[in-house]
């Protein structure tokens, strides 16, 4: 689609794109954090020199995000228990550490199989 609204203009072609109102608010708050009010130069600097990052979440990242919330709600429970009786048992605190080394181990688990993938852990996150 060419413009010729305005004959002096340097560039002379425009692509329109279509957005829904979060990915506007996220395109809002990413070009503050870069101190850019102007949308086409943000676009212009992202499109041109931009990294594109393909956020996809895996199946092991969707299992590991169960085990971790169900291992979450055993904590809450001991902790639940340990303020209402005001004290925690030698066994629940127990219990907690080995919760907790649980959710370690997957982690690490993930981690070492998105590096075996040749991925970027950090790139699983939903940012785009």
């Amino acid at each position: 689609m060419e413009s010729n609204s305005t004959p002096n203009r340097s560039r002379k072609r425009a692509r329109i794109v279509y957005f829904s109102e979060e990915e506007l608010n996220q395109i809002a708050q990413r070009m503050r954090s870069q101190g850019l009010k102007n949308f086409s130069k943000f676009a212009r600097q992202t499109l041109t020199s931009g990294v594109i990052v393909t956020s996809t979440k895996s199946a092991g990242a969707e299992r590991i995000s169960r085990e971790i919330a169900a291992i979450g709600n055993n904590i809450n429970q001991i902790a639940r228990k340990a303020n209402t009786e005001n004290i925690a048992t030698y066994e629940q605190v127990l219990a907690a550490i080995d919760l907790l080394d649980e959710v370690r181990k997957l982690v690490q688990s993930e981690l070492g199989s998105a590096r075996g993938r040749g991925e970027n852990p950090s790139d699983k996150s939903n940012t785009a």
